[in-house]
Order: C-alpha cells, then sequence, then structure tokens
C-alpha cells in the first residue's frame, strides 16, 4: 500500500488532480469561514416588506429578492447572489424572511451597504458541493493509474467505484430524508388558486442544442389560511411539465384552473413557503430512487472487482 501512495506521488498527472481538488476544497473552507465571519457582523432590526421569487437581471434563470424596513426607516433591498431554475429552491432561501417578519439583518463593517439576509442552512449547499467536487478530483487519479498497467490498479479502481457508489447513497439518502421530512412534518391545508399559467423554462444550451431546449410548467398563485391569517403563495406544479404547451391546457382549464382548490403543504415556521401536496409514491421519490440505483450499481460493480482480485 505504501509503495502504491508513493508511485501515484511520483506521477505528475496525478499531482495535477489532487491540486485541483485540494483547491477546491480550499475554496469550499474560504465560503465556510465567510459564512461563520458573517455571523460576527453587526446585526440590524428590519421588518419584511417584501419577499419574492423574481426573474433574474440576466439570463433565463430566477432569483430572490428582500425589501425589508429598518426601525431608521430605511429601506434595504437583498437580492440573493445566486440564480436558479427551481423555484421551489429559491422559496426555501427565502424562509428566513418571510413578509411581515420581523428579521435581523447582518451588515458588513467593513461596507455598510453590504447587507446580508441571516445565515441559514441553504447557504452551506454550495461549499457542500465543493467539497464533494474536490474529493472527486482527488478520487480520479485512481482512475487513471488504473490505465496504467499496474498490478494493483483494477483494484485500486474498483475502491474508487465503491467510493463513488457510497457518495451517491449518500445523496439519495439526503434527498430522501428533504422530502420525507416535507410529507411528515409540513402541515396540509386547502387551498384556492388564485392564477395559473403556462410558463417557459429554457434548459442549458449545448453543442447540438445552442439556444437550449424550452419546456413547460405550470405555475400558479394560491391563497388559504393559517391560523386565521390569510396567506398568498407562489408555486410550480414541477411534475405537470411537457415541451409542448397546448399539453397543459386541460389542466389549466380543470383542476389547475383559476377558482379551483389544491391541497398544499405550508413550512411550520414560515405559512409562505408552501409546496403541492404530494403522495407517499414512487413517483415523489424518483430524484432519491434513480440516486440509490447509481450508487448501489457503481458500489456493487467496484465490489465484486475488488472481491474478485482479493
Amino acid at each position: 500500500m505504501r509503495e502504491s501512495f508513493s508511485s501515484l506521488l511520483k506521477n505528475p498527472v496525478v499531482l495535477i488532480f489532487w491540486v485541483l481538488g485540494l483547491l477546491v476544497i480550499a475554496g469550499a473552507v474560504w465560503l465556510l469561514l465567510g459564512l461563520q465571519a458573517r455571523k460576527a457582523w453587526p446585526v440590524v432590526a428590519a421588518e419584511v416588506i417584501s419577499s419574492e421569487v423574481i426573474n433574474a437581471p440576466h439570463g433565463n434563470s430566477l432569483t430572490g429578492q428582500v425589501e425589508a424596513l429598518a426601525e431608521d426607516g430605511t429601506v434595504y433591498t437583498i437580492t440573493l447572489g445566486w440564480n436558479s431554475s427551481s423555484r421551489g429552491l429559491l422559496e426555501k432561501a427565502l424562509a428566513v424572511a418571510p413578509a411581515g417578519e420581523r428579521i435581523l439583518l447582518s451588515v458588513n463593517p467593513d461596507d455598510q451597504a453590504d447587507v446580508r439576509l441571516p445565515v441559514a442552512a441553504l447557504d452551506y449547499f454550495m461549499p457542500s458541493m465543493l467539497v464533494v467536487g474536490g474529493l472527486l478530483f482527488i478520487f480520479i487519479p485512481v482512475g487513471v493509474v488504473a490505465l496504467s498497467g499496474r498490478k494493483d490498479s483494477l483494484r485500486m479502481a474498483g475502491w474508487s467505484f465503491v467510493m463513488c457508489g457510497v457518495i451517491f447513497l449518500g445523496l439519495a439518502g439526503l434527498t430522501a430524508w428533504q422530502t420525507a421530512s416535507i410529507l411528515t412534518s409540513w402541515p396540509t391545508v386547502q387551498a384556492r388558486i388564485v392564477s395559473s399559467e403556462a410558463v417557459a423554462r429554457q434548459t442549458h444550451s449545448t453543442s447540438s442544442r445552442p439556444g437550449g431546449r424550452v419546456h413547460y410548467v405550470i405555475e400558479m398563485v394560491v391563497r388559504y389560511q393559517v391560523e386565521g391569517r390569510e396567506m398568498e403563495s407562489s408555486l410550480q406544479a414541477d411534475e405537470h411539465s411537457s415541451s409542448d404547451r397546448s399539453d397543459l391546457t386541460p389542466l389549466l382549464e380543470g383542476p389547475l384552473g383559476p377558482g379551483q382548490e389544491v391541497t398544499i403543504r405550508h413550512h411550520p415556521d414560515s405559512p409562505r413557503v408552501a409546496t403541492l401536496d404530494r403522495p407517499w409514491s414512487l413517483r415523489t421519490f424518483s430524484l432519491s430512487l434513480l440516486a440509490a440505483l447509481a450508487g448501489l450499481g457503481t458500489g456493487l460493480m467496484g465490489f465484486l472487482v475488488v472481491k474478485r482480485l482479493s
């Protein structure tokens, strides 16, 4: 094992991948330290005037924007520093600042114009992905060595497949836990659809599709009551999508049209954050199942290779 490690250190390709992996992980650590520093920034109390998902200034994606009124009369407009095509993901990020609530804004002591929302769990998503990417860069050389004709190269490649399988299974467990948490802890309520429409969403450009591919999803505004308070929220029916807008017309004129009632689930602490209710079904957990199958297949293949050569 020691000889294998020493030979890896002498391989310039391996060293390049490892250096890149360490740099990516260092970037993740830098972001994490930045989040910790934000927690130490001075805070100012403010009441949220509006908290909504808006179209990003550039491109076809969405972002989040919050307007808040401080006690001294200053109005702060805070835009999330990242974009996404997922309205649900952005609404989760905005859950820390629901309209009508009082929050504490973080103010950069070195730049008073730099005002941020409180640090939330979703802020750790990007650093986590960078750590995963860095680890992949570190494990890629194992596959490179597998092509070098070493006697133990296949065994090392097998272990790399096992590690990739473990990562996939971890992602499957995380997404399944998040979905199950919504289905078990978010209360249900009947909501009336105020408006609904088929909205175009464009995927990223590829070499075969320079402009990207357009597909349509149903977006709706619903109104409902929680503990006597009237709420209004924008929802996206991700399960209803099509490349042809006309395919969604029967839904817009029927069960998902204005005036119809739908069952939704709302966040227990931020009722304005809501999602359509979904059943406990394979379709609801399809993403988790795909990740689990990929993990099991990759990990099992690697395990069989290691076992055969041991």
